[in-house]
């Protein structure tokens, strides 16, 4: 409760400082902007690299992140995205696909060796309750390195808070100048208008379930002259306990806009649901046991 009442007042303080914010308010209205305008486009390609760092822990051996790089391809308008993605448990890479906020994880050969060898991929929506209703540090774990989808990353810009905004300066990316930006993000800013209430509850609970500590984090955006974000870096203090801590970076690069694409996500009948989101991972990391 104290926690959501500091982003109300947070968000108070801005809106009625909105005639001094200046350029700022410009600034954060085009990125809050920057997931239509995507999505008027159709489509892009995107690059992410995952990085961690221990900020506090008793764990002897320091967990790897659940991706360490993902490339692949975002359908913004159907927020739809197919990527492949390495880590230690597959460095040679596999597919993952997001349907906004249900994620696809290939089964590993272990696991479907083990049981229900029908299906071919391990289905988790943030949508629904956990089964049983609890998130424990077991979930919050095997959720270190977890990537948003990268079309919700772009929406989620909507949350930033204009007043924290700071204009780093101007560079090239892609062959396009771009000008990076850093401030701070609130996740309930963006849920807060949200009519879907299946969304608001899924995009709390994704939170919740990685671990992410803090209300409003820290953002890097690098936007464009056409209203495009080209890249954001997500600064995420994930809390595994009351002990464990960990300082994750994820780094969205996004090229090559172009027209709709048509993706094919896998069939409900090829998938095994899970409701414990720990679960879920087991079936992807099996694949170095």
């Amino acid at each position: 409760m104290k926690r959501r009442l500091l982003i109300v007042l947070v968000l108070i303080g801005i809106v009625a400082s909105g005639c001094t914010l200046g350029p700022k308010q410009t600034w954060a209205d085009e990125m809050r902007n920057a997931s239509e305008t995507a999505a008027k486009i159709g489509s892009s390609k995107v690059h992410v690299d995952v990085t961690m760092k221990v900020i506090q822990t008793t764990i002897r051996v320091v967990p790897t992140t659940l991706f360490t790089t993902l490339d692949g391809v975002v359908d913004y308008k159907n927020r739809h995205n197919k990527l492949v993605a390495k880590s230690a448990s597959t460095p040679k890479g596999g597919n993952v696909y997001y349907d906004d906020l249900v994620t696809y994880l290939p089964r590993s050969a272990s696991a479907i060796g083990d049981h229900d060898s029908n299906k071919h991929w391990a289905r988790f929506d943030f949508r629904n309750k956990p089964k049983p209703d609890k998130i424990d540090a077991t979930d919050r774990l095997a959720a270190l390195g977890y990537v948003i989808s990268p079309a919700l990353a772009v929406e989620l810009l909507q949350g930033v808070l204009a007043g924290s905004l700071k204009e780093v300066g101007t560079s090239e990316m892609g062959g396009e100048t771009v000008t990076q930006y850093t401030g701070k993000l609130a996740p309930d800013a963006v849920t807060r208008d949200l009519r879907q209430q299946e969304r608001v509850d899924g995009i709390t609970r994704m939170f919740k379930i990685i671990g992410v500590a803090t209300d409003i984090f820290p953002v890097d955006v690098w936007m464009d002259s056409k209203g495009l974000a080209r890249r954001i870096e997500l600064h995420l203090k994930q809390q595994e306990d009351v002990v464990d801590r960990f300082r994750t970076t994820v780094d969205y690069t996004f090229t090559s806009y172009g027209p709709p694409v048509t993706m094919n996500l896998p069939p409900r009948s090829d998938c095994l649901g899970h409701r414990r989101f720990v679960d879920f991972v087991n079936e992807y990391t099996r694949a170095s046991v």
